[in-house]
């Protein structure tokens, strides 16, 4: 996605290893990123580093395509599980099936083939809109999703004595939302995601919003701003604030001056849970900011200075893996965290 997500995707997922991006500033092309795999040539350094990233993207696209596959069966099968917060939680494995679908096989192909857009004609063209639209899909509904979950806690701890605020017919308008917003917003990418020519004349999958460089610099920099703004900044903000009241009624209402509103074991029970669900989904939000964050952040600083940066650094690469784990860590999470999921997938075994 081209909040702070999508950056990650335009500048390396999208063109990893031959990608020289050209943009103007000030009537002199600046070159955003600069390719080292030529100049790196086929030495055994390379070939290392090329199986060693291929070995470990192949780990996470099975890890998430096997985690996320045993979460959604796992919420199925047990009717207890179709909590708000676990259907939200189950839309979130569904997208997570798309990067691992979509993303990392065409990272391990650019790997392979030097960055070089391996299928051409309308059949690469399409794939080339195809790969870049799922896989920011994957990553906005994941905040949206994380959104919801936080929003949900928020009216059952914060307002525990109210109606609930989250049925089940809000609740299907927002899973719906969650799809359908990404949707609209990355529509654009079917027109500016194009095969071109870049450097060595290699295929590669780029943005190209105009005729022009400097129409795509300028529309490639708006478009970054909105989605920073709407799809990074503000969810951080909204959930920052959520759980911070969260975790201050939780401690309130174990407060031994607190009137309990429930006998004494059954306000145990409703607190253990209340525990339990936001340690989950609190985990399941730092988890995505750490993976995604690091990189993130230096990117979009990258486009505010237009500074040159290396793909093959080991900086990017690194926090290019860590993006890449947030699909394959989250059943983990699951796993550890809520005594359900572990249930369910021992009585799948």
């Amino acid at each position: 996605m081209f909040s702070i997500f999508a950056v990650i995707k335009y500048f390396t997922s999208l063109s990893l290893s031959t990608m020289s991006t050209k943009w103007i500033t000030g009537g002199n092309i600046t070159i955003i990123f600069v390719n080292d795999s030529v100049e790196k040539g086929q030495n055994w350094s390379g070939l290392a580093s090329k199986i060693g990233d291929v070995s470990v993207y192949a780990v996470f696209l099975l890890m998430a395509l096997i985690g996320n596959t045993l979460v959604l069966v796992i919420i199925y099968r047990d009717r207890r599980l179709r909590t708000n917060v676990n259907l939200f939680i189950a839309n979130m494995a569904a997208s997570d099936l798309l990067f691992p679908t979509f993303a990392i096989p065409y990272r391990i192909s650019s790997i392979l083939s030097g960055g070089k857009w391996i299928v051409h004609g309308a059949l690469g063209e399409a794939l080339c809109k195809i790969v870049t639209f799922t896989g920011d899909i994957s990553n906005l509904v994941s905040v949206l999703c994380l959104v919801a979950i936080a929003a949900d806690r928020f009216d059952a701890i914060v307002y525990p004595m109210s109606s609930q605020l989250i049925t089940k017919k809000v609740r299907s308008v927002i899973l719906i939302s969650t799809w359908v917003l990404p949707v609209f917003f990355f529509c654009p990418y079917f027109y500016a995601m194009k095969l071109r020519s870049g450097r060595n004349n290699a295929t590669e999958c780029l943005f190209t919003w105009g005729k022009d460089l400097e129409t795509t610099y300028f529309a490639q920099r708006s478009y970054i701003f909105v989605n920073f703004v709407c799809f990074v900044l503000l969810p951080l903000l909204i959930l920052v604030v959520m759980y911070s009241v969260i975790i201050f009624s939780l401690l309130k209402q174990n407060s031994p001056s607190t009137t309990p509103a429930f006998s004494t074991e059954e306000q145990n029970q409703r607190s253990k849970e209340n525990r339990q669900v936001v340690l989950l989904s609190f985990v399941v939000m730092s988890v995505f900011v750490a993976a995604f964050a690091p990189y993130n952040v230096y990117m979009f600083l990258v486009i505010v200075n237009s500074v040159t940066l290396t793909v093959g650094s080991p900086f990017v690469r690194i926090s290019f893996i860590l993006s890449v784990s947030y699909p394959a860590a989250n059943p983990i999470v699951y796993y550890m965290f809520n005594e359900k999921y572990r249930e369910g997938f021992h009585k799948l075994f």
